[in-house]
């Protein structure tokens, strides 16, 4: 699969925080997050903030056609290594926008490193649509919830 050209990422802004949090706290994308505590908007706001500060991190926004459909973070670890995190937004799943999304965001990734990273993906046991995504998108398996791919520079 290839990254379709309707698709854009950028990093988010602080004018995206609302954004991120609404779609975030969305009970259908909670269901499938590691994390499924509940938090304020205050705390999302303070953790937006250190996100968007933390040079190790990036948080980008993935766009459809100049509108915005994804949420994915990739934090930064020791070495090259990068853990994905994604979601999109609730009144658009099911209409195929992971995928596309993911390749988008790791084609900004690829644009903005000056060199060759794998990302790692921890997905919960029953999340099957995750599971498809990132075997969609090219991971490999490394557990029955962690996938692994490579991303070389160009």
């Amino acid at each position: 699969m290839t990254a379709d050209p309707a698709f854009s990422a950028r990093p988010a802004r602080q004018t995206d925080a609302r954004l991120v949090y609404d779609w975030r706290t969305n009970e259908a994308v909670r269901a499938t997050s590691l994390n499924r505590e509940s938090f304020d908007y205050e705390d999302h706001r303070v953790w937006f903030a250190k996100v968007l500060d933390d040079p190790s991190r990036h948080l980008l926004i993935v766009e459809c056609e100049g509108e915005p459909r994804a949420v994915v973070r990739f934090d930064g670890s020791e070495g090259d290594n990068y853990e994905v995190s994604i979601y999109v937004d609730p009144s658009a799943t099911g209409m195929g926008i992971g995928p596309r999304a993911l390749l988008c965001a790791e084609d900004w990734l690829r644009a903005h490193l000056d060199r060759s990273c794998s990302i790692t993906a921890t997905v919960r046991e029953e999340n099957q649509p995750s599971h498809k995504l990132f075997c969609k998108c090219g991971y490999v398996v490394t557990t029955p919830t962690s996938y692994i791919k490579g991303i070389d520079q160009q």
